[in-house]
């Protein structure tokens, strides 16, 4: 009866077990990145996970490159945002493209219009116009039909 008892709960302790593995997500392939921190990949979507396997990044995006450490580009069929390490969205991935930041401003691009966006995501200059072009130290030149306005610097 012992022999009975001790291999059921045997049976049990690997279904119970082989249950909870069931439940942790498979990936076709995980990428180390750093930190704890690996790439994740699903039918061609990237994610990011934790050493616990924690997502961090669900597999929602095309292509996710690194940025800074802790922020990255994300791509999403043909548009790009920026996400960080915690899977906040910091900028929605609707930009035709976004050029590197320099003194905390980006410029960007959507539908073919160009405008001016800021890292933590505060749009500075809609993307309204064809061209912008630095004017002064005060002010930005923005061309749209043709027309020319200064744009204040904030």
């Amino acid at each position: 009866m012992k022999t009975i008892s001790l291999a059921l709960l045997m049976l049990v302790t690997l279904a119970t077990t082989a249950s909870a593995q069931d439940d942790k997500p498979v990936y076709d392939k995980i990428v180390k990145y750093k930190n704890g921190y690996s790439w994740t990949f699903i039918n061609g979507r990237q994610g990011m996970i934790n050493l616990d396997g924690k997502i961090i990044i669900p597999n929602e995006y095309d292509e996710i490159k690194v940025y800074k450490d802790t922020l990255f580009w994300m791509y999403n069929v043909g548009h790009q945002g920026m996400i960080d390490i915690h899977g906040t969205v910091i900028i929605p991935a609707d930009y035709d493209k976004i050029n590197k930041f320099e003194n905390n401003v980006a410029w960007t691009i959507k539908d073919g219009k160009k405008g001016l966006i800021t890292m933590d995501g505060t749009i500075v200059i809609p993307n309204d116009y064809d061209e912008i072009k630095s004017y002064d130290e005060k002010h930005w030149k923005g061309i749209r039909d043709g027309l020319e306005t200064l744009i204040d610097k904030k």
